[in-house]
C-alpha cells in the first residue's frame, strides 16, 4: 500500500508541476495589457512602460516564471494588480463562500443521487426506472445558467422565498446566511445527483447480474444481504465518478457563482479576467488545479484501499 501511496504521490507533484507551467504560460499569453488597464487609454507609451516596471512585467517570462512559483511555494502569489490587497488573502476569502457552498451541494447530491440510482437500479424497466432516468437525463442536459435563472424566477421572483443573489452581510445568523446558499446549492446539485444516479443504476444493475449475485438469490440469502454485496462492488468506480465531481466543485463554480453574483473562487476568476489582474488569476487557477488533483489523489487512495486489484494495477 505505501509503495501505491508514494506512486500517487509523485504523480501528483509532477501534474502540479505542469500545471503550473500551463497556467503561467496561458496568462502570460493572455490579450491585453494589465499596465494599459490600470492607466487606462489615454496614458503614454513611457507611462505604460513605467507601469510595466512597476507591476514587474518588464522580466523575462523564465525570470517572472521562476519567482511566481517560488513565492507560490511559499503561499505568496504576489498581490493584485486591481486592489493591491494580497492575493492569497484574496483567495483564501473566496475560498471560503466557495467552500461553504460546495460543500452543501455535495451534501445535497449525495442525499438524492445515490437512493435515486439505487432505486433504478433495483426496478430497472420500471415506470420508477423510467421517471429517474428521465430526471438524470434532465439534470445532465439543462445548462447551469439556465437552471439557475429558473430556480431564481421561481423562488425568489414569484414566491419570494429565498434571495435572488449575493451572500448576506457578514456577522448575520446561520439560518440567514443558509438562505443564501440554498439556490446556487441546489443548481449544483442537480446535475451532481443527476450524474450520481445515472452512473449508479448502470454499475449496480450490472453487479446485480454478476453470477455471485445469481449464485446468492439461488442460494435463498435475503434480498437486502444480496444488494449490500452488489453495491459494495459498484460503488468503487461510483466513488470515482464522486471525486470529479467533487473536485470539479470545489475548483469553483464560474458560471453558478456567476449567475448568483455570489463572491466565491468563480465569481473571483470572472472579475478577475476582466480587469486583466494576472496574479488573482493565475492564483485562483493554480488552486482550482491543485484542488482538483489533490481530491483525485484522495479518490485513488480510497480506491486502493478498498480495492487491492486497483492498488497493484496501480502501483
Amino acid at each position: 500500500m505505501w509503495r501505491f501511496a508514494l506512486v500517487r504521490t509523485g504523480q501528483l507533484l509532477v501534474t502540479l508541476f505542469l500545471a503550473s507551467v500551463a497556467v503561467f504560460l496561458v496568462i502570460e499569453h493572455a490579450p491585453g495589457d494589465p499596465a494599459q488597464v490600470q492607466l487606462g487609454l489615454s496614458a503614454t507609451p513611457a507611462e505604460i512602460a513605467v507601469e510595466r516596471r512597476k507591476l514587474g512585467l518588464d522580466a523575462s517570462v523564465m525570470h517572472r516564471y521562476v519567482v511566481w512559483l517560488g513565492q507560490a511555494l511559499h503561499l505568496d502569489l504576489g498581490r493584485s494588480f486591481a486592489t493591491g490587497l494580497p492575493v492569497t488573502r484574496t483567495i483564501v476569502t473566496a475560498f471560503g463562500y466557495t467552500l461553504r457552498l460546495d460543500v452543501l451541494a455535495i451534501v445535497l447530491g449525495i442525499a438524492l443521487g445515490l437512493p435515486l440510482g439505487i432505486a433504478a437500479a433495483l426496478r430497472r424497466g420500471s415506470r420508477l426506472d423510467a421517471g429517474i432516468s428521465a430526471f438524470a437525463a434532465l439534470g445532465l442536459s439543462v445548462p447551469v445558467f439556465a437552471m439557475g435563472t429558473l430556480l431564481i424566477l421561481v423562488f425568489a421572483v414569484h414566491f419570494k422565498v429565498m434571495p435572488a443573489a449575493g451572500a448576506g452581510v457578514p456577522g448575520q445568523s446561520v439560518l440567514s446566511s443558509l438562505r443564501y446558499l440554498v439556490l446556487p446549492a441546489a443548481t449544483l446539485a442537480i446535475p451532481f445527483a443527476a450524474v450520481l444516479a445515472r452512473y449508479l443504476r448502470v454499475e449496480l444493475g450490472e453487479a446485480m447480474e454478476q453470477p455471485y449475485v445469481l449464485t446468492a438469490r439461488s442460494l435463498g440469502l435475503r434480498r437486502r444481504t444480496v444488494v449490500v454485496n452488489a453495491w459494495r462492488n459498484a460503488m468503487i468506480p461510483t466513488i470515482t465518478v464522486m471525486g470529479i465531481q467533487v473536485g470539479r466543485l470545489l475548483a469553483g463554480a464560474i458560471i453558478t457563482e456567476t449567475v448568483f453574483s455570489y463572491p466565491g473562487i468563480g465569481y473571483l476568476t470572472v472579475q478577475s479576467i476582466q480587469s486583466l489582474d494576472y496574479p488573482v488569476v493565475e492564483g485562483v487557477l493554480l488552486l482550482g488545479a491543485a484542488v482538483f488533483l489533490l481530491v483525485m489523489f484522495v479518490v485513488d487512495v480510497v480506491i486502493g484501499f478498498a480495492s487491492p486489484r486497483m492498488r497493484i494495477e496501480g502501483a
